[in-house]
């Protein structure tokens, strides 16, 4: 449960920290992306993309 003393930018930054660690091994292992620094490069910045919107 989030704390309520939290800044919506903490939570939203916490939020992000914890689905992107989560998110990437899934990713790289069933070959979302291309196992290459570019391939990472691109999924974050997508990944990044759409947690923006």
């Amino acid at each position: 449960m989030w704390e309520t003393d939290w800044s919506i930018a903490k939570q939203a930054g916490i939020y992000f920290m914890i689905t992107s660690i989560v998110m990437m091994p899934i990713a790289y292992f069933t070959n979302w992306i291309k196992n290459s620094f570019i391939g990472f490069l691109t999924y974050f910045g997508i990944f990044i993309a759409i947690f923006i919107l």
